[in-house]
């Protein structure tokens, strides 16, 4: 046990592992400019983290050197106190209550590091602001919790650093350690339990399911260390030295798991880029829909990898967004939509659209495609209808599409081509929302196009979308920004 081992030997465990715990958090900041994405909230507080952590590396090596007034009654008993060894324990045990606030910290801003990410998968979901404020304000009155348990079982307050004579049970702190460690247990598991409906409710292949399954269910290692570790320090509630050990512990098992969903998503991220650079030219993203060129290499963009929070602070996403994306997928049926999307990369300005000085102000139109929710969406399903007609006699089929869902449809599997190895999975988004993060941008639409197939049809297969010659397979739009 860690109560056994010597000290340089426990000063080595907490170097080692603090300073592992603080090249995860370096890394995966590193890792976000590498990948050219902005900071967002969780990445800040991730820095705040790591300020946490170099402050305790500190602290804990001159608790460990220096020691506190907590120790065994035996040593006590048999030991003269030299003044040099009183002056460094009182120095040593004022160290340890700030060791305590300062951990404590660390803990609850890596709570606040998972909120962050979970927040965007809440987003547009029923009671998305009450979650996350109760969320919020648990964490607060828990972390406050913490920080007063620290203060409140010696009184007067200096027997914390008391040497001489004994100051008492109360340098023992049990009642903070039992504080910190259920309210940590139970403010992690509310954590755990954020995300999993939406992993539940998700209609995506098993294997993926399984690999969300095993990010957000990482945090069960900290409730199971933060388990093992309180009855371990309550046995040896006389050690300050076996105390700080375990949680230095503890410090490398949360760094590990809070940032591994960040650190996984940025990795598959930086592959899907590489794939992409070494292969044919794609179309842009926007959300989870395949935007721009979809067909000049007769292929919808997207990847089955699960880019998490790489948005930038204050850009809402989807809820699924920042988790899923399509694999790249060949889809012949597409070919001619590039060519209408082409059609459209230079849209006439009609000067009843937009004032003079607006259009003076113009800067870069942006052409944006996107699927048109009629066209092979979740929610839309094909009608062939079958019709005698009386006058010739012969066999007529009419086609139409059914909009049975539109505004909240969650991911769904489909397939684009029969016999596909895999299926592809969709991201349905209702126009406003497409559209609302460019206005929030001061991005404004001046010109909309919605193309159908024109080629005559497809006889050979009636539930072609070639044969439905009304309805538009995209939504394509120009956005201009104004000075």
């Amino acid at each position: 046990m860690l109560a056994a081992m010597d000290h340089p030997t426990l000063i080595i465990i907490h170097w080692l592992f603090s300073w592992i715990a603080l090249a995860i958090m370096v890394v995966r900041l590193i890792w976000r400019k590498v990948a050219k994405q902005a900071f967002n909230l969780g990445d800040y507080l991730t820095m705040a983290a790591c300020v946490f952590v170099v402050a305790r590396m500190g602290i804990i090596h001159m608790v460990l050197t220096w020691k506190t007034n907590n120790m065994p009654a035996a040593y006590r008993e048999n030991h003269v106190f030299t003044p040099k060894e009183i002056h460094q324990r009182e120095i040593g045990s004022k160290l340890s209550l700030t060791a305590r606030v300062v951990y404590s910290s660390y803990l609850w801003l890596q709570k606040l590091v998972l909120l962050d990410l979970y927040r965007r998968l809440l987003v547009k979901l029923p009671h998305e602001h009450i979650k996350v404020y109760s969320f919020l304000a648990v964490f607060l009155v828990t972390w406050i919790a913490c920080q007063v348990s620290t203060f409140i079982e010696c009184k007067p307050i200096h027997l914390y650093w008391q040497v001489v004579p004994h100051p008492g049970s109360c340098v023992e702190a049990e009642a903070q350690l039992m504080t910190v460690g259920i309210l940590n247990i139970v403010t992690d598991l509310m954590l755990i339990l954020l995300p999993l409906p939406l992993v539940v409710a998700m209609q995506a292949a098993w294997r993926l399911k399984a690999q969300l399954y095993v990010l957000f269910l990482l945090g069960i290692f900290i409730i199971a260390i933060t388990i093992v570790r309180l009855p371990i320090t309550t046995l040896h509630k006389d050690s300050q030295l076996d105390r700080s050990t375990w949680a230095s512990v503890e410090l490398l098992v949360t760094a590990f798991v809070v940032n591994a969903p960040t650190m996984y998503g940025l990795w598959n991220s930086g592959r899907r880029a590489h794939a992409t650079s070494n292969g044919e030219e794609t179309g842009d993203t926007f959300g989870m829909a395949t935007m721009g060129s979809m067909a000049r290499k007769t292929k919808i963009e997207a990847d089955n990898v699960h880019g998490f929070e790489s948005s930038p602070v204050g850009r809402s996403m989807g809820h699924i967004e920042g988790i899923l994306q399509t694999r790249e997928t060949i889809v012949t049926e597409y070919r001619e939509t590039d060519r209408k999307a082409r059609g459209y990369a230079n849209l006439a300005d009609e000067t009843d659209n937009a004032s003079t000085s607006s259009q003076k102000s113009i800067l870069r139109p942006i052409i944006m495609a996107n699927l048109h929710p009629c066209f092979h969406k979740p929610g839309a399903h094909r009608i062939i209808e079958v019709i005698e007609n009386q006058d010739t006699g012969v066999q007529e089929f009419h086609t139409s599409i059914k909009i049975s869902k539109y505004l909240n449809i969650g991911p769904v599997q489909s397939q684009a081509l029969r016999g596909q190895p895999e299926p592809l999975i969709w991201f349905h988004r209702p126009i406003h929302q497409l559209l609302e993060p460019f206005f929030d941008a001061g991005l404004l639409m001046n010109k909309v196009r919605e193309p159908s197939f024109d080629d005559g049809g497809d006889p050979g297969q009636a539930q072609s979308y070639h044969n439905f010659p009304q309805i538009p397979m995209q939504f394509i739009f120009r956005l201009v920004r104004t000075s």
